[in-house]
């Protein structure tokens, strides 16, 4: 008798481990799957911030390169005047003419030098607040894509721990069986 159930519990407890095992595996062969596909997610966001980045900047540089071109153009008061609603719309800042009171008198060049710098300076600071946001974006999805990453522990670790639970629970019954 005691035979008998010997080979009986050794059958079930070896179709236990087999189950526990291939559950295991199942459930840490679907995370690794769900894992990849988020990180592959991840990498594809950060791809395309990136090329937003170069984007962003490549305009940046076209922009503040026709605006330079342009101020390398201009060296006349008239031609000054003449270009400032092309970079502010600030009105110029005018001043009483020391000899005549009722003349009003302009320094158009460096008037627009002065704005021209401030468009040019405005676009690289809106460039470079588009490069930080995606950047800051690219970082949060770097550490999202390690939490995803070190989720769960390694396969045979949880396999591990899972036979020593169910080899706990086969040595209790076996002593309680043994007292009975």
């Amino acid at each position: 008798m005691w035979n008998y159930l010997r080979t009986h519990v050794f059958y079930v407890v070896l179709i236990t481990v087999g189950i526990v095992a291939f559950h295991s595996w199942s459930s840490e062969h679907d995370a690794r799957i769900v894992a990849e596909s988020q990180a592959k997610a991840i990498e594809a966001a950060n791809t395309t911030l990136q090329s937003q980045i170069a984007s962003s900047d490549a305009l940046a540089a076209r922009t503040i390169a026709a605006l330079k071109a342009q101020r390398a153009q201009v060296t006349t008061p008239a031609q000054a005047i003449a270009a400032i609603p092309d970079v502010s719309t600030l009105p110029l800042n005018s001043r009483v003419a020391v000899d005549n009171p009722v003349q009003v008198s302009v320094d158009a060049t460096a008037l627009y030098n002065e704005l021209n710098q401030a468009k040019q300076d405005a676009v690289a600071l809106n460039a470079c607040v588009t490069a930080r946001s995606a950047d800051e974006e690219i970082i949060k999805n770097d550490k999202q894509e390690i939490v995803v990453l070190k989720k769960k522990p390694a396969f045979w670790h949880r396999v591990g721990s899972t036979l020593k639970i169910v080899g706990i629970g086969i040595g209790i019954g076996v002593l309680l069986g043994a007292h009975v």
